[in-house]
Parts: structure tokens; sequence; C-alpha cells
């Protein structure tokens, strides 16, 4: 079971805990300060925990089947998941970088990806996620626009990262009560280049199909009713078809609490 979900049906007082929390109404931002080590672990862990997960769903570190100087900028089938990663900027580059390439500091592993600072590198996450965390490398302050799948935007802004050499500082983002989040815009204009490493997202519950943050009768009294009604909404697995795929899928993750 989710680990989110588990804490919510632990009697009264979880109960009550868990609702303040989906209470919050706006997204959750975990945000290293800087790039010790330790820092920045404890904030991938409160991220995790905010999402109820122990792992992430996916992660793109830019390590296996890159090249340096290769361009991804709007290139669908490279990364898991279904993820784009575009540049929007006229350039249209999003570089996949190693060595000292990103304003003097360099990627965690051999690879990251560069960007040249102008709005915006993009991430489109195809049919939506919990949450996403990421390594952003050298940077003077980014603007983070964070698109839900009704539309509705949250947007925040970074510090700078301090120092120099592998300068990446962790940044994570749970969606919270709000809806699932389908893009992510960033804008760090400022001195020239920056990069981002360790893409990270955790995938929709399944199960918490009016994605309220709890699985309960009301998300099988939802699915049922537009699955009866062969309502497109109820095509859980995304054939495009409502049959009883869609129906043994959601209960099965109905009955394992995501």
């Amino acid at each position: 079971m989710n680990a989110r979900l588990a804490a919510c049906v632990g009697g009264v007082a979880a109960v009550m805990t868990c609702a303040i929390a989906s209470m919050a109404g706006d997204i959750m931002v975990r945000n290293s300060a800087t790039n010790d080590a330790p820092d920045m672990e404890a904030r991938l862990a409160e991220w995790l925990a905010d999402c109820g997960v122990e792992t992430p769903t996916y992660l793109v570190d830019f390590e296996a089947g890159f090249t340096d100087m290769q361009n991804v900028s709007g290139v669908a089938g490279l990364f898991p998941g279904g993820l784009i990663i575009t540049d929007t900027s006229t350039a249209n580059l999003a570089e996949i970088r190693t060595g000292s390439s990103f304003g003097g500091s360099r990627p965690y592993g051999v690879y990251a990806l560069k960007h040249n600072e102008k709005p915006y590198l993009e991430l489109e996450f195809p049919g939506g996620v919990d949450g996403f965390s990421l390594s952003d490398i050298d940077h003077t302050g980014t603007t983070v626009i964070v698109q839900h799948s009704d539309g509705t935007t949250s947007t925040f802004t970074l510090d700078g990262t301090e120092g120099s050499y592998w300068s990446g500082e962790f940044i994570g983002v749970w969606r919270n009560d709000r809806p699932p989040i389908v893009r992510v815009r960033m804008d760090a204009s400022g001195d020239g280049t920056w990069g981002i490493d360790n893409v990270q997202w955790v995938g929709l519950c399944l199960a918490d199909f009016n994605a309220d943050g709890f699985v309960n009768g009301l998300d099988y009294d939802g699915f049922a009713e537009l699955f009866e009604m062969g309502d497109i909404a109820a095509d859980i697995n995304g054939d495009t078809f409502v049959n009883g795929l869609d129906y043994d899928v959601f209960a099965g993750a109905f009955e394992a609490g995501c």
C-alpha cells in the first residue's frame, strides 16, 4: 500500500492528521539549502514521504545511452514514462553535456542536461504524476511553473545554488491535493548556462480515482459509474477502450491500496 495512504487508515488520529495535511491546498516544495550530501538526502527523504512512496517510479540520470552534445529537445521516446524534455526558446537546444560545461560546475556522474537559461526548459509528463524531483546545477535563480491537469498552475522560485564544481542542489515537488502534475516549466534566466540532473518522478496512484489523496469507496463508486457508462475516463490501461481489462486493473490497484 502507498505509505501515505497507509498512514491514513491507522485510526482516528491518523485520519485527522492526513486530512489536515491534505487541506494545505497547494503543492509541497522541498529544496535543499546547500549541496552538502546530508542536506540533500534529508530533503529527498522528505519528498518521498510527501509522495507516500519508498522509491520513485522513474529516474533519469542521463548516464546510459547518451552522448556528449546530444540535443534531446522535444524528442519523444528517449525517456521512460513518456517524459519529454523541451527547450521552448528559439534555440531549441536541451543538450547532454559532460565535464565542466555548466558554468564551471559538473554533472554528478558523467552526463547532465545543459540549458541556455532562456524561457523555458520544460518537462512534460503525459498522463500526469504525483510528484517530481531533480538536481539543479549552477543557476542564479529559477522560477518554476507547475501546470496541473485541470490547467491551473503553481509557481515558486528557487534560490541560486551555492559554490561551484558539483553545485547541484535537490528540489522535490509533491502535488498535495492539487490535480496531477502534467508539465513543469523552468525559467533560469541569468548568467548564461545551467543544468539539471537526476530527474525523478512518482506515477499516479491508479486506485485514487478521484485524486483526493485517499483510496476509499468514493474512488470505487466513481470508477464503477463511469465504467458502466463506457466513459473514456474509465480507460485505466490507456488502450483507448473501456472493457474488462480496465476493471481488472482498477480492482487490482484498489485492493492493493494504490
